[in-house]
């Protein structure tokens, strides 16, 4: 017998594998798509990082989904950069950036998370 001193809940993922098509099993049935879809809209924001937060030089936009497409905007809402990419990571060079606060926006299989980016002056 095993024991554990886990206090903290468990999270479940799920994937939809009830979809037919190339490479999937013919006999399944339902209208699934193989995403992954995430147990509350919270999570998919704490599976997605910034690192680091605060920035300088780069920043490493992180998300153990994977990524499908990341989204820079400043706080007037304008996009100053968008990069689509097929990866669990991707890196932005911010050194010409002012110094503030911007908006950056990961998109997923498993649906979109925003979070906060803050980028320091270097010192």
């Amino acid at each position: 017998t095993y024991y554990s001193n886990w206090t903290g809940p468990v999270r479940i993922y799920l994937c939809d594998t009830t979809s037919a098509g190339p490479g999937d099993d013919t006999t399944s049935t339902g209208p699934g798509d193989d995403t992954l879809a995430v147990a509350s809209p919270g999570d998919l924001d704490r599976l997605t990082q910034l690192i680091p937060n605060p920035a300088n030089e780069e920043v490493r936009v992180v998300s153990s989904v994977g990524l499908q497409s990341v989204e820079v905007l400043d706080m007037k809402g304008q996009s100053l950069l968008r990069r689509e990419t097929h990866s669990e990571s991707t890196v932005i060079d911010v050194k010409q950036w002012a110094s503030g606060v911007y908006i950056v926006i990961v998109r997923t299989p498993a649906g979109i998370a925003t979070k906060k980016l803050v980028v320091s002056e270097r010192p």
